[in-house]
């Protein structure tokens, strides 16, 4: 024994701590600089973004303070808590898109291009104290937790836990931090939720803690000063974090809708660490009294586990403080390196920045134990902090991210006149807390759009507003809406017809390669055990239809097994309708049903559980989704004309989460196959891709060779009389094959490239016209086609970005015009004020179709393939520009390519 944990409990910490280092070390000699320091190189996968933002975000404020909150505060601060997941709601809606700020690798690079100098300098100052602040209370968290368990002093401990997160995060840069952050999220979510529904089963349900608390706790008091709180906690929780470590969670993936994808992850896996955090405040207020605030999540793995599992939830705890710690510490060194010293000394080399950036590191760790002499709770000192970040940074990068432009001037007035509402409401109130934050945010508001609309009466321009509000004008004007999800869903099924479901189901299992016979044998199995299990736990029995209905269900499984005797119409048109049918009503909707019929017995449960296994193994995501919903919706009403079954043993309600964990876990699993599926979609995407482009190049060598041939044969009619004309055309024709032959090594170079993550070679500035004069090149065995297009302008403008991609482009759009606008209907390319527009007056695209052209996988055509616009439109977007398109059947299709002006383009 050591202190209150035994030799094992320590061997769990140790081996943690040991694994951060190792990581730390393997990582190190892979970095080169300070971009490769703070975004890392490579892709960043979906699965290590959402692991890397879920714990950053869950650190020692959203666990152990909000538990004391809850404890000392009860119904009040679980209603507030609960608001919470909305954080991530506006974080997507606000800050995914963002690819205009390419180029910028902190928050400070982005503040500075808002705002300029003014922006990055009041960002600098503001972000490395809100770091010390953040770091130091992790290492208060860090600190209660050794002092407790292994009566260490807490300023020991807090210096021991900050010691090591400092030193990988110095050593190993952010993909250190990325890949720890991944194994701090494994063991966290997964340990603290069993803990907690452990606990509440062994205190009777959330029934019995409810009955045992004060009235205090369980009474809603929004009279006088606590109507005003309980507002601004419900605002503070759902505004977005705009801190440096977020942003650069952001700018490591630079892709809007894998943000939005990830972030929509983090929203889901939020709900059950938030109900997790309630339950335990709630029932450690019913067993203990007077506890110091913070110590009220330690006091729970104390009182509730046992010696060896008590180890590995210190561990996931000890994970989760460090996992914050450490993203702060990463993104302050880089701020400390690149955005202060970078600009006064612009001449240093990047292993001198590198170096300085582990430097700060170390110095920021340090600096950070400071805050463990501070006495007041974890959530009061991070809403301390807030009121001096908030007001001076919230409003203003939001703004930003929203494509609202002004100047310093404005940003200043915010700043200010943030301040000073901060201040007065903090006077007011006798402390900084929620309400002067939310002060502070409301004076920032007032401040920068104030200022800005002050400045436009008196005749001063903002920067790019004019060229932004012409852009958005015409983007909405070109840009083809989709039907909401209402609308689409309610269309689908007024159009839902036996041969539509019949294409549908075939369409899905090729897609996903179902599984037909082994699926099947797991279905016989799940459905022969209530048949082979004791009947005075299935209770089978008491339901005279259960026993024969089970007996159809195997019957049925065996039938698909031996699907290659069917007849091979039927086979082929109503094998995959059979499988989903078999599986929907076999596994939940049954499962379901006896649960609900029975009153909840424990083997049916258990059953239902088994079901979602098996289909979260064997179906796609979206129908282990749709089925199991659909189950609930029929099983729910059919528990009412069914008769019902006596139960025995009962589920009580404490056991409920035991068995709705594996329900999630399930359901999780299924979501990153999901994912993994879509990653390896991907893969064949770019395979297709590759195939569909390298088809321009050989048919254009194919007319070359046919002409060719031509030549020869002419040569040999004439017999080497008059053959000087021949030869030339010859010559020619060997050029222009050479051309098509580089231009096919071009695209095979670019597919690799992107394949492994890397930039084009030839990323610079470039002329807009010579791009489209080299593309009209590609014509020359096509006079035809040549002779339609036309550019119809002279002017030009400088793009910066890679040439062969933005010729791929337009390629793909004049070839798509020449194919199906219709014969000898003439092509205009018109070039004005960084925009292309490409227009022909042929069939045109139908009014229905228009919203989906650039939508991957796409096409109306027996022959297309779905993949060039949609590589179009990403290319767009990694420039930062845009693409859209409008069309009127039997009139004209155009097509606009909007360009960000070269000052503001950063590739």
């Amino acid at each position: 024994m050591l202190g209150k944990i035994g030799i094992l409990d320590l061997c769990v910490i140790g081996f943690y701590f040991v694994s951060c280092l190792v990581v730390a070390l393997w990582r190190s000699k892979k970095i080169n600089n300070i971009r490769e320091y703070t975004l890392g190189t490579g892709k960043i996968g979906t699965c290590i973004l959402v692991c890397t933002i879920f714990a950053t975000d869950i650190g020692a404020g959203a666990t152990m303070g909000v538990a004391s909150k809850i404890y000392s505060m009860g119904l009040f601060f679980v209603i507030v808590s609960l608001f919470s997941p909305l954080f991530w709601l506006s974080i997507s809606i606000i800050f995914s898109d963002v690819s205009q700020f390419k180029g910028c690798i902190s928050i400070s690079d982005i503040m500075y291009e808002l705002y300029g100098e003014t922006g990055r300098w009041a960002t600098n100052f503001c972000s490395v104290v809100l770091s010390i602040c953040t770091v130091g209370v992790q290492a208060i968290a860090v600190g209660l937790m050794l002092h407790y368990f292994l009566d260490i002093d807490k300023v020991l401990g807090a210096v021991l836990g900050i010691g090591v997160l400092t030193v990988y995060s110095a050593l190993g840069g952010i993909r250190a931090v990325t890949l720890t952050d991944a194994l701090q999220f494994a063991i966290f979510y997964v340990t603290i939720p069993l803990t907690c529904f452990w606990a509440l089963n062994d205190m009777g349900g959330i029934s019995e803690v409810w009955k045992k608390l004060p009235e205090s706790h369980t009474t809603l008091d929004l009279s006088g000063h606590n109507l005003y709180l309980f507002i601004s906690m419900i605002i503070f929780m759902i505004i977005p974090e705009t801190s440096g470590t977020y942003m650069q969670r952001f700018l490591m993936s630079g892709d809007p809708v894998q943000i939005r994808k990830a972030v929509k992850i983090v929203l889901f896996l939020s709900f059950p660490i938030v109900i997790t955090m309630c339950l335990i405040g709630l029932m450690m207020a019913t067993q203990q009294t007077g506890l110091y605030g913070d110590s009220v999540f330690i006091t729970f793995v104390d009182n509730h586990l046992a010696y060896g599992v008590k180890g590995l939830m210190i561990a996931a705890m000890v994970a989760v403080i460090m996992s914050t710690a450490d993203s702060w510490l990463n993104t302050t060194s880089v701020l400390l390196a690149h955005d202060i010293c970078k600009r006064m000394f612009p001449t240093m080399k990047d292993k001198t920045e590198l170096l300085i950036a582990r430097i700060a590191t170390l110095l920021m760790g340090t600096l950070a134990i400071v805050t463990v002499w501070m006495d007041q709770d974890i959530l009061d000192i991070i809403w301390t902090v807030n009121n001096f970040w908030d007001p001076l940074v919230l409003v203003p990068v939001a703004a930003g991210f929203l494509k609202f432009r002004t100047t310093h001037i404005s940003y200043i007035s915010g700043a200010c006149i943030g301040i000073a509402f901060t201040g007065y409401a903090a006077y007011l109130d006798q402390q900084f807390d929620t309400i002067s934050c939310v002060a502070g945010l409301v004076g920032s508001g007032v401040g920068l759009f104030g200022a800005h609309y002050i400045q436009l009466l008196i005749g001063v321009k903002m920067p790019r507003r004019d060229a932004m509000l012409k852009q958005i004008a015409e983007e909405q004007k070109f840009q083809a809406k989709k039907p909401n999800i209402l609308f689409r869903l309610i269309s689908s099924a007024s159009q839902l017809s036996p041969s539509k479901i019949l294409d549908s189901t075939t369409h899905r299992t090729k897609r996903f390669k179902s599984q037909f016979e082994l699926s099947s044998l797991g279905l016989m199995l799940c459905c022969a055990l209530p048949l082979i299990m004791d009947t005075s736990l299935t209770l089978i029995s008491q339901g005279s239809y259960l026993i024969p209905l089970y007996i159809l269900y195997i019957m049925l499984g065996l039938l698909i097994c031996l699907r290659e005797y069917w007849l091979q119409v039927l086979r082929e048109h109503f094998l995959s309708l059979s499988w989903y049918l078999l599986t929907f009503v076999a596994l939940p909707l049954s499962s379901i049903t006896i649960l609900l019929i029975s009153g909840g017995t424990m083997f049916w449960a258990l059953h239902y559980v088994m079901c979602m296994f098996l289909m979260s193994v064997f179906l796609d995501y979206a129908s282990f989704l749709f089925l199991n919903l659909l189950a609930f919706l029929v099983a729910i009403p059919l528990s009412f004309v069914l008769p019902p079954i006596a139960p025995w043993p009962p589920l009580s309600f404490p056991s409920v989460p035991i068995f709705a964990i594996p329900a999630v876990a399930f359901l999780i699993f299924s979501y990153f196959k999901h994912l993994q599926e879509i990653s390896m979609g991907e893969q064949q995407i770019l395979t297709a891709k590759l195939a569909h482009e390298l088809r321009n190049p050989i048919f254009s060598i194919q007319s070359g060779l046919e002409l060719l041939s031509i030549v020869i044969n002419n040569i040999r009619e004439k017999k080497c009389k008059d053959t000087e004309k021949d030869f030339d055309q010859l010559q020619d024709i060997t050029n222009n094959m050479y051309d098509v032959l580089k231009r096919g090594s071009n695209t095979l170079d670019m597919f690799l490239s992107k394949a492994r993550g890397e930039k084009p070679s030839d990323i610079g500035i470039h002329s807009i016209r010579a791009c489209i004069l080299d593309v009209l090149e590609n014509y020359k065995f096509n006079p035809d086609a040549l002779d339609r297009i036309e550019i119809i302008t002279t002017n030009d403008f400088q793009f910066s970005g890679s040439r062969f991609l933005v010729k791929h482009v337009f390629l793909n759009i004049l070839n798509n015009s020449l194919r199906y606008a219709g014969q000898d209907i003439p092509i205009e390319i018109s070039i004005t004020n960084y925009k292309v527009r490409i227009k022909d007056y042929g069939k045109g695209i139908p009014k229905e179709q228009l919203p989906y052209i650039f939508d991957t996988l796409y096409t109306q055509e027996r022959d297309g393939t779905g993949l060039g616009l949609a590589y179009c439109k990403e290319i767009m977007e990694c420039l930062g520009g845009s693409i859209h398109c409008s069309s009127e059947v039997g009139q004209y299709t155009i097509f606009v390519l909007s360009f960000p002006p070269l000052s503001i383009n950063v590739v």
